[in-house]
């Protein structure tokens, strides 16, 4: 069992109050987004155990309520300290995953930089995508050990069995 972090909107604590389980929804998701989300379901799929439904993020520390992006300004909300089994999250780096949202390869040289230009990159972009994973190989890259590794993850249900906690707040 882990401890995770997850931020939820009111509306979303007070259908989980009826329902007794928070789940991810394809409406809170940009179009231009869906076929990145989509892959990262078949990878949960294929990863962790999970039901096909869409990703609830978690954080791995708890982050700053009064950070603003959170949420659109002005929006209730909780912060869930939650108890989720390990087996049931799929963790990645928050960095890494922009190159699955903007359709990029996720190249951890200059050199593979240049081979994805040459056309001559051994790895598919969505290969290269399951990069984002590996946490131990992207500290070891030139191009994302610029930084601590900020880790997020990914579940398919948080039941509230599982909340250990919650802090209302509005986002900023």
């Amino acid at each position: 069992m882990g401890v995770y972090y997850s931020i939820q909107t009111y509306e979303a604590w007070r259908e989980a109050q009826i329902n007794g389980y928070f789940i991810g929804n394809e409406k809170f998701v940009w179009d231009e987004f869906k076929t990145p989300y989509r892959w990262l379901i078949d990878q949960m799929n294929e990863l962790i155990e999970h039901d096909g439904t869409y990703p609830l993020w978690l954080w791995l520390e708890k982050p700053d309520l009064s950070e603003e992006a959170l949420l659109e300004k002005g929006t209730e909300a909780v912060c869930l300290t939650l108890s989720v089994p390990d087996h049931r999250v799929l963790i990645s780096d928050f960095n890494a995953w922009h190159c699955v949202l903007s359709n990029f390869y996720c190249c951890l040289t200059d050199e593979e930089d240049d081979q994805i230009d040459q056309g001559v990159f051994k790895l598919s972009m969505e290969e290269s995508w399951k990069r984002i994973f590996d946490i131990d190989l992207l500290s070891q890259s030139e191009y994302w050990t610029t930084e601590e590794p900020l880790l997020q993850g990914v579940t398919g249900k948080i039941f509230l069995h599982q909340v250990i906690s919650f802090e209302f707040f509005k986002a900023n």
